[in-house]
């Protein structure tokens, strides 16, 4: 399974409303890295929240995903 890591912060709080599954985190200096499973799928999924303009998330969905990324920063530092 080859795995991609993402840091930021936003990113992965969209993907997360997209229901990825984040698989472990690293830490590489003061960033926190967050694991998934590479697929064409997620890779897609990024471009659409770098790039486009027609996937919308909820509000609320996103800021809870945000509020649970958090939890796992300082709940569990790497």
């Amino acid at each position: 399974m080859n795995i991609v890591k993402i840091s930021d912060f936003n990113v992965v709080s969209y993907l997360i409303v997209r229901h990825y599954r984040i698989l472990a985190t690293s830490r590489d200096g003061r960033r926190i890295l967050f694991h998934f499973q590479d697929t064409d799928e997620l890779r897609d999924e990024v471009n659409n929240f770098r790039y486009g303009s027609g996937d919308l998330v909820s509000a609320r969905e996103f800021s809870t995903a945000q509020s649970r990324l958090k939890d796992i920063i300082f709940d569990n530092p790497c």
